[in-house]
């Protein structure tokens, strides 16, 4: 009988809690918008991603100035009314991906406890969430966990080129 392998659910409040985008993680990118690039430092991948969810400059003062990455979060939603770039919906997971390349490619430790996950198949649990979750899965099982696949692609990125040094990533609009 085949071996079902180890699942690791994780947010910001599980023993996994580096795996979330509320994970306190120097994230370096490069950014080009509208022919101009510049080179961005954020706290942390929710502050990054939010503030490039929106070309909005007053949201983006908002979601900058947070200390606390759920406050970005908000900042960054509909709920808060913060306007979605355009092509958005095509562009967040690739986004995402160069944002959690980053965040682990940039930091030795945070590298090493993701690789130190092994094969386990990485889930971001969010039972709070009542409807069908695109980055996590919820209390029912129900979501796409489009988070936890893009861990496990960075994992074996960070296998596959051990040793070698990491450009940052450039981000283009």
């Amino acid at each position: 009988m085949a071996k079902k392998p180890v699942e690791i659910r994780f947010n910001a409040k599980t023993d996994h809690w580096y795996l979330s985008d509320f994970a306190p993680s120097l994230v370096i990118v490069d950014i080009e918008e509208g022919g101009k690039r510049k080179q961005m430092w954020f706290p942390n991948v929710a502050v990054a991603f939010n503030y490039l969810k929106t070309d909005n400059d007053v949201f983006r003062e908002k979601i900058l100035s947070c200390t606390v990455p759920s406050k970005a979060q908000y900042y960054g939603s509909e709920k808060a009314g913060c306007p979605v770039r355009k092509g958005w919906e095509s562009d967040q997971l690739r986004v995402m991906r160069l944002l959690d390349w980053a965040k682990f490619s940039q930091n030795r430790v945070l590298a090493q406890w993701l690789i130190a996950t092994g094969d386990a198949e990485l889930v971001e649990y969010a039972p709070w969430e009542k409807q069908r979750p695109f980055w996590s899965i919820n209390s029912k099982g129900e979501g796409d966990n489009n988070k936890g696949k893009i861990l496990m692609r960075v994992r074996e990125r960070l296998i596959e080129k051990a040793g070698e040094d990491h450009k940052i990533p450039l981000i283009k609009f």
